[in-house]
């Protein structure tokens, strides 16, 4: 258990994310009250009768109907095609309809592709490397049935560039963070397997990052088939052995801060997304680009109503960048300093 204690409030924050905890820190900090919303994780603070409800990182900040819209991945993809941002190419499916979205696939895409739910979080429901006609049919239908055929799926051509995380705010915050997909590292001895042990142990035991136990489930297997290889692999002298294609942190991704590096290019873009959204106050994007330094071919792969604040302040490369103080300026501005 850990606790906040300010204006002799203490506040079991136990039971919430890490990521509403950097919230719920940055408020008492300002001497604003907090409390809990009965027997749930619901936080209330109040400030002199300015009330705000915070459910782990939702804000009353961010419109419904822009949070509905990006939680939606196809409704995200047209409304960035409708205001001239690049997208990769894509189209929306019924969940019964392999067959069409085979055809799809044959005369508009070429392999690999991707397909995801169009709702979802975390990289979970995200299928990559697809590479061949018996492959796609088969992940479709796999996913159709874990989705329980309620979900429309999303197939896309798949794009190999760096994935970036940019966070901006209406009051002038930016910051990016480079992700990488789940690796380990050559030490002389181990299997993949023993490794992954090793690094989850020292992620979930020596916290100090937004870091992420690495998850082993079928996309890694099928990644690591691609390259000839498993889990007993014992890596080369040096070697970085990477095991998946998606770089969700959720998943064992490293995260490392590189808001220094951006071009003002991508910076300009950046902020040019958020003001084509009226009332919009903040929003991440995840970029493709093959460098952030330099302005390229680029590709706005989602749209996030909900801010992981953690990789900003907590990424592996341990360079705070304050979200939380810029987020509650906008909640409560009266409290500013």
């Amino acid at each position: 258990m850990y606790n906040l204690k300010e204006k002799n409030m203490t506040i079991d924050v136990s039971k919430i994310h890490f990521n509403s905890w950097l919230i719920a820190k940055e408020i008492v900090k300002r001497w604003i009250e907090l409390k809990y919303v009965w027997d749930t994780n619901v936080l209330e603070a109040n400030y002199k009768w300015h009330i705000e409800i915070i459910d782990e990182t939702d804000l009353s900040l961010m419109p419904s109907t822009y949070r509905n819209i990006f939680d939606d991945k196809y409704k995200t993809k047209w409304v960035l095609h409708e205001k001239w941002f690049s997208t990769v190419k894509w189209k929306s499916f019924s969940p019964v309809e392999s067959d069409t979205a085979l055809e799809y696939v044959r005369s508009e895409l070429d392999y690999p592709v991707v397909v995801k739910a169009v709702s979802g979080t975390h990289g979970y429901q995200v299928k990559m490397n697809i590479y061949n006609d018996e492959d796609f049919v088969k992940t479709f239908e796999k996913l159709a049935r874990y989705t329980s055929f309620c979900i429309d799926l999303l197939v896309e051509r798949q794009v190999f560039l760096n994935e970036y995380r940019i966070t901006i705010t209406k009051n002038w915050f930016l910051a990016v963070a480079n992700r990488q997909g789940a690796n380990v590292r050559w030490d002389g001895e181990k299997t993949l397997k023993e490794l992954v042990s090793d690094v989850n142990y020292n992620r979930i035991h020596f916290r100090t990052t937004c870091l992420c136990e690495i998850w082993i489930d079928d996309e890694v297997h099928k990644y690591l088939n691609l390259k000839w290889l498993d889990l007993n692999y014992i890596p080369q002298k040096w070697e970085i052995v990477y095991l998946r294609t998606n770089s969700n942190i959720s998943t064992g991704g490293d995260c490392i801060d590189v808001t220094d590096l951006i071009c003002e290019e991508y910076k300009k873009l950046a902020f040019k997304l958020l003001d084509d959204f009226p009332w919009l106050p903040y929003i991440w994007i995840d970029l493709l680009t093959n460098d952030i330094s330099y302005f390229w071919e680029y590709y706005i792969c989602e749209l996030n109503p909900a801010p992981w604040i953690s990789i900003h302040t907590h990424p592996w490369n341990w360079i705070f960048r304050d979200f939380p103080k810029y987020l509650i300026d906008m909640l409560f501005p009266e409290t500013m300093k």
